[in-house]
């Protein structure tokens, strides 16, 4: 089992739960997903902020893995250099440019009407 974490404190928090339960199998990589260069036969994610749902995806293609993944935090989505919104041709139709996708990606994640909307 191969855990990459992208910050220190994920980090230190994962090791402590890997000593407490003694598991012996799990190594740790402090690197951000798109940075995972290994290959694997099953991606899990959990709490994939953002883009890191579509990072995690693509790399699990990338290996040919299967996929279990509990995205969130759809508001968080950004562009990167491996990443670009909107992914459908539909969207891309309708939306009239980036940041009408941003705005509608954070209604995923907020209450909204036209008083806290914007």
């Amino acid at each position: 089992v191969v855990s990459t974490q992208s910050t220190g404190g994920s980090l230190r928090y994962a090791k402590e739960r890997i000593d407490k339960l003694d598991l012996k199998n799990v190594t740790l990589c402090l690197a951000h997903m798109e940075q995972f260069v290994g290959s694997f036969e099953l991606g899990v994610s959990l709490h994939a902020c953002g883009s890191a749902t579509d990072v995690v995806i693509q790399q699990s293609v990338r290996s040919r893995a299967a996929l279990v993944s509990s995205p969130c935090c759809y508001g968080k989505i950004v562009n990167s250099e491996n990443v670009t919104y909107p992914k459908s041709n539909r969207f891309r139709g309708i939306l009239r440019d980036h940041g009408e996708f941003f705005k509608v990606s954070k209604l995923a994640d907020h209450e909204s009407n036209s008083e806290n909307y914007m």
